[in-house]
């Protein structure tokens, strides 16, 4: 089942039919179901409300939204990953959606890449022209057809078409624990010798997504914020090995 969305004037229109290319794929996912979309056209945003039919707690999953003109011919299709997974700042397990369960989220169609980019990677040209030209499509997009390809539980199996962004989701974890034994390593290896030097050290790690202080006050301090990335590389390990099909 899809979700046809369409705007008529300033009213959006719902309506929910049977998709014949949804039969045609593959196992489709049958524990996360697309239950209503609402296509806002000035900005480009879908708002999905998506239902748990499984025994499981849902904490990813990836969207195919297929966008079509006034006249109904498709102009462009898009995929999103969401993972809500993470020792933090999600300890209260926002946006899982637990067995029985519906849930929302809220994304926007693709923006047109920065030709300042180009600069620093001219050899891209092609693959930027592309993106562009599917992005300015996606601009006329007067209603869209939403879909789910794969989910993942929270018990680290998966359900889905393909592992393609199964994958994808998986690798996304990996790159967080080999972020956080980069820092073990190197940026908390040893405790700062300046004030400035124990600053800029917070400061990286609060880019790098570390939920860090200021500053270290102490050397105990230190070892405490160092233990806590350990903790992170330690549940990103488990978290990054996916557990097979879910049964």
């Amino acid at each position: 089942m899809k979700c046809v969305l369409c705007a008529v004037g300033a009213v959006l229109l719902t309506a929910c039919v049977p998709s014949l290319l949804a039969q045609a794929q593959p196992s489709p996912p049958k524990g996360l179901q697309v239950l209503s979309a609402t296509l806002d056209i000035p900005m480009g945003q879908v708002t999905v409300r998506l239902h748990n039919a499984s025994d499981k707690t849902i904490v990813a999953y990836v969207l195919e939204t297929q966008g079509f003109d006034a006249q109904g011919n498709k102009i462009g299709e898009f995929r999103r990953i969401f993972d809500y997974i993470g020792p933090e700042p999600n300890p209260a397990k926002m946006n899982f959606i637990p067995p029985g369960q519906t849930g929302a989220v809220h994304y926007t169609r693709p923006e047109a890449p920065d030709p300042r980019l180009l600069k620093f990677h001219p050899e891209s040209k092609a693959s930027f022209d592309e993106a562009a030209t599917k992005a300015a499509a996606l601009d006329t997009m007067a209603s869209v057809q939403v879909s789910i390809l794969e989910v993942v539980y929270e018990d680290r199996t998966y359900e889905g078409n393909s592992t393609t962004y199964i994958g994808d989701i998986f690798d996304g974890r990996l790159r967080k624990l080999y972020i956080a034994r980069q820092v073990l390593k190197s940026t908390l290896k040893d405790y700062p010798a300046t004030r400035e030097e124990n600053r800029e050290v917070m400061r990286h790690l609060q880019s790098l997504g570390f939920n860090a202080p200021e500053e270290a006050l102490t050397r105990e301090h230190w070892e405490a914020i160092r233990a806590d990335v350990q903790r992170q590389a330690e549940w990103w390990e488990i978290q990054s090995k996916p557990q097979g099909a879910t049964k």
